[in-house]
């Protein structure tokens, strides 16, 4: 199965107080880290945000309409491939197996994710790439939110004990939006 990947780096951070790509662990940026993971599986891999990431075999789009949220950043990408893995850059616990585990789920679903408490989580995902052809409709009929977009796509939906089942942390699809979620994120 053909898989790229799409990590959007360029978010506002406001409720972290620092910009979340750049947040040091395990002595790397975090974005760097989730890059690097979504390496292992999916290929082209493109970073969406403000600036490009130092890697030799990572595309670049510069997000057009800053701090406008990942529906915006998406509405840029054309896919390549038939399937489309898209994380963004605060997934402290991101491990890459999800990447092969939802493309064992997707099936003939347009997308493939994780439900945690009632909640898409869309921003660790797998996509079929013909659903980016309605983030440009959504987004030219003035959509902003990517869980309406995501959810209207009527999705295979993992739960974490699924993640569980198949020896996946069952946080690796979690970002941190606060201080406070990352330092709980980072605690084992």
């Amino acid at each position: 199965m053909s898989i790229e990947g799409v990590l959007l780096t360029g978010g506002k951070s406001a409720r972290m107080g620092a910009d979340k790509a750049s947040i040091i662990v395990n002595g790397e940026t975090l974005s760097h880290l989730v890059a690097k993971g979504l390496l292992e599986h999916c290929d082209p891999l493109t970073v969406v945000g403000l600036e490009p990431l130092p890697l030799p075999n990572a595309d670049f789009i510069r997000d057009q309409e800053e701090y406008q949220g990942p529906l915006v950043a998406l509405s840029l990408v054309e896919p390549s491939s038939p399937f489309v893995f898209v994380a963004s850059c605060d997934l402290v616990r991101f491990d890459p197996k999800v990447v092969g585990y939802l493309a064992t789920r997707i099936g003939d679903a347009k997308a493939a994710m994780v439900m945690h408490d009632g909640f898409p989580q869309p921003l660790c995902a797998l996509y079929q790439s013909e659903a980016f052809k309605t983030i440009k409709t959504a987004f030219a009929s003035g959509e902003r939110k990517l869980i309406r977009w995501a959810s209207n796509l009527d999705p295979v939906f993992v739960s974490q004990d699924d993640l569980k089942a198949v020896g996946l942390d069952p946080r690796c699809f979690m970002g941190a939006n606060t201080p406070e979620e990352l330092s709980q994120l980072l605690v084992d």
